[in-house]
């Protein structure tokens, strides 16, 4: 099977994670090619893992020229399937698919609808835009379940859309004794009957952070354990 994998490669959270640990798992079954749009971290991040990848630059966003180069890049090797991350990559390939008849599943790695939240033109634009591009997808692939059942909510076809969860390479996780030094310095209780929650994301409105941070107040006004 070859399969092209599509992304802006501007990506640095999640999704660049998710996709980088995919591919380079992939790389070792069946045939597959990264093609990203921006020359950044992604970019040689694959390299370095041994992903075959290649940059169509595009110069802005709403480039195009970029298209004659993908249809023949997908007619020429022959791919079975067009695999899409992000909404640079779904409304390109909506445009492909009109020139190529082949297969595209997309990977649904966040809520769409909040992806250009904080950004009015960007909002009312690129969200329209990618929500065009994600209605002509043949397949979805939702990282979380949660995401599958937001997808049926907005009327997208539940036999099209599947539940894949992000993998972990855990031959890069090493374990490591708590920073005793990071919770005195933040004044962290270190008893071992005390729960400790934490978040980890990055600022963005998306993240939701602000949601954690009105349940841990909700949290600590009834709970002296945590």
């Amino acid at each position: 099977m070859k399969v092209l994998h599509l992304i802006s490669g501007g990506d640095t959270g999640g999704a660049k994670t998710h996709v980088i640990n995919l591919l380079e798992e992939l790389n070792k079954r069946i045939h597959v090619k990264v093609i990203c749009f921006i020359k950044a971290e992604f970019y040689y991040e694959s390299k370095e893992k041994g992903i075959p990848i290649e940059v169509y630059e595009q110069k802005k966003r709403y480039d195009l020229s970029i298209i004659k180069r993908l249809i023949e890049e997908i007619r020429n090797e022959k791919y079975d399937l067009i695999h899409t991350h992000g909404a640079r990559a779904n409304f390109i390939t909506y445009v492909v698919k009109k020139f190529c008849d082949i297969p595209v599943v997309t990977t649904i790695h966040s809520d769409y609808k909040l992806d250009f939240k904080g950004n009015f033109y960007k909002n009312l634009v690129y969200k329209n835009l990618n929500y065009l591009s994600l209605k002509h997808m043949d397949y979805y692939i939702g990282v979380s379940e949660s995401f599958r059942e937001m997808l049926i909510a907005r009327n997208f076809d539940p036999d099209r859309i599947m539940t894949v969860y992000n993998g972990i390479n855990i031959e890069e996780i090493e374990s490591k004794e708590i920073d005793e030094d990071f919770f005195k310095k933040y004044g962290i209780n270190l008893d071992d009957n005390i729960v400790k929650v934490g978040i980890l994301a990055r600022l963005h409105p998306v993240k939701g952070v602000n949601l954690f941070i009105k349940a841990a107040h909700k949290v600590l006004q009834e709970k002296q354990d945590v």
